[in-house]
């Protein structure tokens, strides 16, 4: 009875084990998901890719986080009316129309001895409360020499005559600070961080486009640092950040937000043939503008720090030829400026400014210009293929100072890199005229040579090849003598009328 009894007991362990195995297997084969190779499995709905990314955009509530945003930062936008006011003996008539004919001075006798005529015309755009004690920020050429402002709140209060005060204006880099009296404190904007933005990243843009209050368009940082975007009245210091997100005539001043709703820019520009968006569109980073309208409400102007030289951009024969992987060529040094005075020369190639590396004309003058004025500044430059270090002391902006001297480029030549050279101060040089003493005068440049496909062109002056100075013909043919057979770009230093600039040769292979 005994062994039976335990025989017994041995009997129903199988079924239990059985029983446990079956259970773990379901728990196994659902971690693993083994369940899905099943037919039964097939029939049960699977999270695709759409889906996931559909969650990845909506809010738990199923809404557009973009509805958060607008919500967030429509009330500090506001809608700018600008007026002119025009003044002018006769009116303006249709289709360019003017009095001919025998009865002309008639009718100018009649309008010469009418009143002056006066007309307004009235210029929208937009404008981000950045203060909630009432400072706006907007562009310059919004209300650039406007008669009279209109600021109307998301809440459709007004402020105009001598409730608006333009605090100041910086046709630079197109801003202006305006400032009005609320009875109470209004909601402001956050700043976000501009240089923290990458191409790809959520851009909101929150405007008055055609005067159409408030309006939300959508895209994507296409680019950044864009410069060189010829703009009548728009900023000259440039380093836009461009986007698709629609920008149409209004937008200008509104701000461009990212997905937290913080301020990355200020809409200024769009690219455009027809003058409506075509999802090209320029803002101002907002770091640039951090560095200007401080200055604005404390003193009304802005203080630029200041190196005194120009600058041409790093081609990839300059870059091999000078040495140096990435910086901008300095072709010119002003003399009695910080520059002149460290020991800045012409040919070096700015690489790196106070521990920042330097890519762009436009990312250096923007560095210099928000660094303080009578700070010591390292700067990194590459000389004759070797780097140094040179301390300058940042001096304040002239405000005479205009912009690059314009870079051309040439056609020409036959000789030694295809060009063929005489003396400045011989009878033939004089029909160019050319006011230089020293250097040789380009006279011929064979098309298709080296010298053509580098830029320089008859009536260019050299002033320098590689390391030699050239005063005369005799410099030239030295200088021709130690180059000759160099495989690698030779850097020559051209003087084209007043303007100087360094060109990179590349000798036939």
């Amino acid at each position: 009875m005994k062994d039976m009894k335990y025989a017994n007991r041995s009997w129903l362990v199988v079924p239990v084990i059985a029983v446990v195995s079956f259970f773990m297997g379901l728990i196994v084969a659902a971690n693993l998901d083994i369940t899905s190779l099943s037919p039964a499995a097939e029939s049960v709905p699977r999270e695709t890719v759409e889906d996931r990314a559909l969650a990845a955009i909506l809010t738990e509530e199923g809404k557009s986080p973009f509805v958060a945003v607008a919500q967030s930062v429509m009330p500090a936008v506001v809608n700018i009316s600008a007026e002119h006011i025009v003044r002018s003996r006769t009116p303006e008539l249709p289709f360019g129309f003017e009095f001919r004919g025998p009865f002309e001075e008639m009718f100018r006798d009649f309008f010469r001895n009418r009143p002056p005529f006066e007309g307004k015309y009235r210029s929208l755009g937009s404008g981000v409360i950045i203060d909630g004690q009432g400072y706006i920020l907007t562009n310059n050429h919004v209300i650039e020499d406007a008669d009279r402002i209109v600021i109307r709140l998301s809440d459709k209060t007004e402020y105009t005559g001598s409730q608006v005060t333009v605090v100041g204006t910086d046709p630079r880099t197109d801003l202006a600070v305006i400032k009005i009296e609320p009875e109470d404190k209004l909601v402001a904007a956050p700043l976000g961080n501009s240089d923290s933005v990458q191409v790809g990243d959520w851009a909101i843009a929150i405007g008055n486009p055609f005067g159409l209050d408030r309006t939300v368009t959508v895209g994507v940082i296409s680019a950044k640092g864009r410069s060189g975007i010829p703009l009548s009245g728009g900023a000259t210091q440039q380093d836009f950040m461009q986007t698709d997100a629609s920008i149409n005539p209004g937008n200008s001043g509104g701000p461009l937000i990212n997905i937290r709703g913080e301020i990355i820019g200020i809409n200024s520009a769009i690219t455009t043939n027809t003058g409506l968006s075509v999802g090209i569109g320029f803002a101002i980073p907002i770091n640039m503008a951090k560095a200007v309208y401080p200055q604005l409400i404390e003193t009304g102007k802005v203080v630029r720090g200041y190196l005194g030289v120009y600058l041409q951009e790093l081609t990839v024969d300059l870059a091999e030829a000078m040495g140096a992987e990435r910086g901008v060529v300095v072709n010119r040094v002003e003399p009695e400026t910080p520059a002149a005075r460290s020991g800045i020369e012409a040919g070096d190639v700015i690489i790196e400014y106070d521990g920042t590396p330097v890519s762009s004309i436009a990312q250096l003058q923007s560095l210099v210009a928000q660094t303080e004025v009578g700070k010591r500044i390292p700067v990194r430059v590459v000389r004759e293929e070797r780097e140094r270090t040179i301390r300058v002391e940042i001096g304040e902006m002239p405000a005479e100072v205009a912009g690059l001297p314009p870079e051309e480029e040439a056609e020409g030549e036959r000789g030694w890199l295809g060009m063929e050279v005489i003396e400045v101060g011989s009878d033939a040089a004089r029909r160019y005229g050319v006011e230089a003493k020293e250097g040789v005068l380009v006279a011929d440049v064979e098309f298709g040579s080296p010298a053509d496909a580098a830029g320089i062109r008859d009536g260019d002056v050299i002033r320098r090849i590689g390391k030699v100075d050239i005063e005369d013909a005799g410099d030239y043919e030295q200088a021709r003598n130690r180059y000759r057979g160099e495989e690698k770009p030779i850097v020559f230093l051209i003087q084209r009328g007043e303007d100087t600039s360094f060109l990179a040769v590349r000798p036939e292979e």
